[in-house]
């Protein structure tokens, strides 16, 4: 029988695969509307842990990669602030400026076989609500 630490370590990991997934759903609208994302930063919460970044590249098929900087999203401000003030030219300029990528975690692609079952079940589903 299971522990309860063992339960809510299995809904925790739960919780961030369904993360993982409705992002891989969000990344393949973009795709089919010529929006390629090679690379997703994630910043503080739970995306601080190396084994969540590697859950979340597995469940995407894409790079996940931490931000070096402790106050990313202050950051963010920061580099529209300098575009607003004629700093940089343009947000790329100004991101490759003043930010940088901390560790990166790329799929592991024996794993991809998760995404493809997933997406069966949402589709079954789907289909289920629609004639019912």
């Amino acid at each position: 029988m299971a522990s309860d630490l063992e339960r809510l370590v299995g809904l925790y990991l739960a919780g961030v695969c369904g993360l993982g997934y409705g992002l891989r759903q969000i990344l393949d609208a973009q795709a089919t509307r010529g929006i390629s994302i090679d690379i997703v930063v994630v910043s503080r919460g739970a995306g601080q842990d190396p084994t969540v970044r590697q859950i979340l590249a597995d469940a995407t098929g894409t790079v996940i990669a931490s931000s070096r900087s402790p106050e990313p999203v202050l950051l963010g401000t920061a580099i529209l602030a300098a575009v607003a003030a004629g700093r940089f030219s343009s947000l790329s300029e100004a991101m490759q400026s003043m930010s940088a990528f901390g560790a990166a975690h790329s799929p592991n692609l024996r794993s991809r076989v998760a995404p493809a079952a997933i997406r069966g079940l949402q589709t079954a589903a789907a289909g289920r609500r629609a004639a019912g």
